[in-house]
């Protein structure tokens, strides 16, 4: 009968570990995905700026390749 509760208590261990792990991986998966959004805002920004029309259609390498344009042609 010990060897039942500390097989349990084991398994109820690693089950916890697994779970704190799955919402650790959560929370960083949502922080990625809000920085994206922000970033991607920001991009989209700049291209408005440079009346770029519908910048929303643009893939988000277009809209950085404008930025590196737009920030070596300030620099000059």
């Amino acid at each position: 009968m010990p060897e039942l509760f500390r097989s349990l208590g084991h398994a109820h261990s690693e089950y916890e570990k697994a779970r704190l792990e799955a919402q650790r991986e959560f929370v960083t998966l949502q922080d990625d995905s809000n920085e994206h959004r922000t970033n991607r805002k920001n991009l989209e920004e700049i291209a408005l700026k440079q009346d770029i029309l519908n910048p929303n259609s643009l893939s988000d390498e277009d809209l950085r390749r404008i930025q590196k344009k737009i920030g070596s042609t300030s620099t000059t």
